[in-house]
Formats: structure tokens, C-alpha cells, sequence
């Protein structure tokens, strides 16, 4: 059971999904806890982590880099980006294929500085599953009805 729906380790998902869930969840515990519930549930969110398969030695490595990143982002929020300098990159994640590090070292080694991009930015979509295909699910009104009826059908009960 994943009560907590955390990433399991052997999943498909990027690298950077773990990572950025390491980084979301300090944040949350950082901003909305004492420093010492802080380290409570630092410590139990660690716990269940392993408890789920993860190594203990992997998360030392990407909580050390998201509380370094959350010391750092009081300076990095205050800088102002040019996004009108940004070249944003979308393509569907596989796990054995095209890395990300591999994209950015093509881009610094040809396009930087050919192109008005000084900046990159890739966004990742994953795959359709099973899951897609098998749940897809749209809500249809039947034609006698529209939204502002039922609406004023709830308001009335």
C-alpha cells in the first residue's frame, strides 16, 4: 500500500519527479513547522521513504541538494528572470531515452550564442499508460439539461 502516494523506486517516472518532491516536501515542512517539527517529520518522512524502497544513502544525497536549494532560494527568487530570453523544450519522458543533460551540453555546445536564447528550459510529459486509456473520464449532461438548470435544481432542494 502507498498511503502517502510517494514515487516508488523502481517507477518510470524522471529523475527530477523524485527530486522535486524531496524539494516540495522540505519546503512545505520548512515553511509551515517550528524547527523542531521540522526534524520530526524530516525524520518520518524519511522513514517512510525507506519503508517504501527507497535507499537511504540516494535521499541523504537529494535532501543535502533541496535544503541547500531552499537556503539559496531567499537570493534566487529576488533575481529577476528573462523569460523572454528562455527557450522552453516539451518532450515525452522515457527512461532509457535522451537525457536532459544530454539536450542542455548539445544546446551550450551548438545553439548558444547563435540563437537570442541565453536560457533553456525543459518541460517533461510522460507517456499514455494504461491508466490513461482505461480511465478516461468526461462527464455528459443529457440534451434536455444544460448547467444553469441543474444549478437552480440544486439551489431549490
Amino acid at each position: 500500500m502507498n498511503l502517502y502516494l510517494y514515487i516508488p523506486p523502481l517507477s518510470a517516472h524522471p529523475p527530477s519527479c523524485f527530486q522535486g518532491l524531496i524539494a516540495g516536501e522540505l519546503q512545505q515542512y520548512w515553511i509551515q513547522n517550528k524547527p523542531s517539527d521540522f526534524k520530526q517529520n524530516l525524520v518520518k518522512f524519511i522513514t517512510r521513504l525507506t519503508e517504501h524502497g527507497h535507499s537511504l544513502q540516494n535521499l541523504i544525497t537529494l535532501i543535502k541538494n533541496a535544503a541547500a536549494n531552499l537556503t539559496n532560494k531567499v537570493t534566487h527568487t529576488n533575481q529577476s528572470k528573462d523569460t523572454d530570453k528562455t527557450l522552453y523544450i516539451h518532450r515525452k519522458y522515457h527512461p532509457h531515452g535522451l537525457q536532459n543533460s544530454d539536450i542542455r551540453q548539445a544546446f551550450d555546445n551548438t545553439l548558444k550564442g547563435s540563437i537570442p536564447f541565453t536560457n533553456m528550459q525543459i518541460a517533461l510529459s510522460h507517456r499514455k499508460n494504461l491508466r490513461d486509456i482505461l480511465t478516461r473520464a468526461a462527464l455528459h449532461l443529457p440534451e434536455n439539461l444544460n448547467i444553469l438548470d441543474l444549478l437552480e435544481q440544486a439551489k431549490s432542494n
